[in-house]
């Protein structure tokens, strides 16, 4: 059971390192897009950091649980007409 504890946190540790950044930035793409995020915006920027942030504590807890990725909140904008040219919008 000892050999079990040190055994497989350090195998899951080595199959991670088995990612290429490319197939990383897949993942978190494909993450964040799951939500509505859209490439280009800065709520898909926050989420990519976020996820990112995420993946390097998880790496970085030595033979602790798995840490969890909290979902992300998408921002809500609201706009309004003030005049013919002009609009003012509110992201909360």
């Amino acid at each position: 059971m000892t050999l079990l504890r040190v055994l497989l946190p350090t195998v899951a540790i080595a199959l991670s390192a088995c990612n290429t950044p490319e197939s990383i930035a897949r993942d978190h793409d494909a993450y964040c897009r799951k939500f509505g995020f859209v490439p280009g915006t800065d709520s898909y920027a926050n989420c990519r950091m976020t996820v990112e942030n995420h993946r390097q504590s998880r790496l970085g807890t030595a033979f602790g649980a798995p840490a969890v990725i909290p979902q992300p909140q998408q921002q809500k904008t609201t706009c309004m007409r003030l005049a013919p040219n002009q609009v003012e919008c509110i992201t909360q």
